[in-house]
């Protein structure tokens, strides 16, 4: 896979786990949230972002919209 990896500092690029194909972009593992995707090439997007708690609060109400 093509990533690359300092602990505690930076993870991105493309990795497996246990979950299978996994993206990373992590700068700020503080800042870090996980989205959990279904019927596409990756399973989880690990992404850092501002705000973590407003950011997955936005992802799961447009997912509730998305589905109805």
């Amino acid at each position: 896979m093509a990533g690359a990896r300092i602990p505690g500092v930076l993870q991105a690029g493309t990795f497996m786990d246990s979950e299978g194909m996994v993206f990373w972009d992590v700068h700020r593992p503080g800042h870090a949230i996980v989205i959990s995707l279904e019927h596409e090439h990756y399973k989880q997007l690990i992404i850092d972002v501002a705000d973590p708690a407003s950011a997955a609060q936005e992802i799961s109400e447009a997912a509730r919209r998305a589905r109805g």
